[in-house]
């Protein structure tokens, strides 16, 4: 999906004079796909596997940790990636109004 976002952001920077549809419809499409990711990581970290007490020494002590964790880089590329399309749409913003 990443590949994805990516492919469509440079679609996006390279075809800054296309038709104002067809602009639109890529944008939207890459704001689909970039919400889907973001949910996908948003899910998986607030669902937490709980550790069972028969485990724990502590009855205190948190039990909870993610289930799912991004690697350190795909966060970073992700944060990358959204700057970008922040930039596009910003620059884009009197283009995109109805």
């Amino acid at each position: 999906m990443i590949d994805t976002i990516e492919d469509t952001l440079i679609w996006l920077e390279t075809n800054q004079f296309a038709e104002k549809e067809e602009f639109i419809q890529k944008l939207t499409e890459l704001e689909a796909i970039y919400s889907l990711v973001m949910t996908k990581i948003h899910t998986a970290e607030d669902s937490a596997v709980k550790v069972p007490e028969e485990f724990s020494n502590d009855s205190t002590e948190d039990r909870s940790f993610p289930s799912v964790t991004l690697e350190s880089n795909r966060g970073d590329e992700l944060s990358y990636l959204n700057s970008r399309l922040l930039d596009i749409r910003n620059e884009h913003h009197r283009e995109l109004l109805p």
